[in-house]
């Protein structure tokens, strides 16, 4: 039976080894002079959010249904829910400044 070198030899998950062994890092591990793995994950959720926000955006705007209920909505939002937030905030505000 032919022996077997540490290189050919299966790595499990966590051992610190990659399992293509000298043909670079693994998915895991970090690259020398790159940014770290969850700082990656991080952009790429970013850009898949941005595109998937894009794409909503875009179907939104093309569809006469959805952009009008967006448009009474955006509405409703800037001179109905908006003023009567800062209504109340501003009110409440003014309670405390004169309990205090």
């Amino acid at each position: 039976m032919e022996a077997t070198s540490d290189a050919r030899k299966p790595q499990a998950l966590g051992s610190g080894r990659s399992a293509l062994g000298a043909f670079g890092p693994g998915p895991l591990e970090p690259r020398a002079g790159g940014p770290e793995p969850d700082e990656t994950r991080a952009a790429i959720a970013d850009f898949v959010v941005f595109g998937v926000a894009a794409l909503a955006a875009f179907y939104v705007l093309r569809t006469p249904s959805l952009r009008r209920a967006t448009w009474r909505l955006l509405k409703y939002t800037l001179f109905t829910a908006a003023p009567a937030y800062l209504w109340h905030e501003t009110t409440r505000a003014w309670e405390q400044t004169s309990h205090s």
